[in-house]
């Protein structure tokens, strides 16, 4: 683990790295590299998932959730472009500086990939950001994994609470299904053979419900305000279907970032 790190982190300009420190439990000190010769060492105070629990009682601003989610989108575009696979992405693997900078860490568990896609593991991604496909048993897989794992961290951006919380494998899928509706082989082609589709049991369930736990133009429940683009982007980064999700370049060039409310940069609580 410690070499495929530290290659990944070689590899990549302008990234955070922060593996040996985070298994150790120390505060993440971490290495930018912004040339093949010079490392700058910066510290940043705390992850998103602590940045979140110190404003639990108030909602991210749209202005400040959108430049945290480019900001995201933008260190994952970098990444996919460099061809390398994060496959562990979530709110305590994204960093915050007290300027507002926001910066992905803990490349332990990227692994560089190529076209045509071959073979890998599924046994990847924290649970609650795992797509279905890999719980499915799918191993050959790109960087849409990457982009299921960011639309869950946009949804947990939104009301300060993991979208998917499942107990379980099983109960993960449950849950998926119960937000998102089962696939058909209209809306997924390829869903039934794979390798877990015939092994595990779930209810049947219709429609997609994620309007309901999001619902657009709402400043009820205490989340933050989400309009029709962002509602849109929320929706491709999570199709079930792997080959319907969008990437992470499309994604910045989505309108929920061009229109509406201008990105500021976050303030967090320190």
């Amino acid at each position: 683990p410690f070499k495929r790190s530290f290659l990944t982190y070689c590899s990549k300009q302008h990234f955070l790295f922060s593996r040996m420190l985070s298994a150790l439990s120390l505060s993440p000190y971490n290495l930018l590299c912004t040339s093949s010769d010079k490392l700058h060492h910066q510290f940043m105070e705390m992850d998103l998932q602590e940045a979140m629990k110190r404003s639990a009682n108030s909602p991210f601003p749209q202005s400040e959730l959108k430049n945290m989610l480019y900001q995201i989108l933008s260190g994952l575009h970098h990444m996919h472009d460099k061809w390398y696979l994060h496959r562990d992405l979530k709110t305590s693997n994204i960093l915050v500086h007290e300027s507002g900078k926001v910066a992905l860490c803990d490349f332990g568990l990227a692994r560089k990939y190529q076209m045509p896609l071959k073979a890998l593991t599924q046994m990847v991604i924290t649970l609650w950001y795992r797509p279905p496909e890999l719980l499915f048993g799918e191993n050959v897989y790109g960087p849409e994994v990457d982009m299921w794992s960011v639309g869950c961290i946009f949804g947990e951006l939104l009301t300060k609470e993991a979208m998917l919380q499942g107990r379980g494998e099983l109960d993960q899928i449950d849950k998926i299904f119960k937000l998102f509706g089962c696939p058909t082989d209209d809306s997924w082609p390829g869903f039934a053979s794979l390798p877990n589709a015939r092994t595990f049991r779930w209810k049947t369930e219709e429609g997609s419900k994620l309007g309901k736990k999001y619902p657009i133009n709402s400043f009820s429940g205490g989340q933050t305000f989400l309009d029709g683009n962002g509602f849109d982007l929320l929706s491709k980064m999570l199709a079930l279907n792997p080959k319907k999700r969008i990437t992470a370049g499309e994604a910045l060039e989505h309108p929920y970032f061009r229109e509406g409310v201008e990105r500021q940069i976050p303030r967090f609580i320190f």
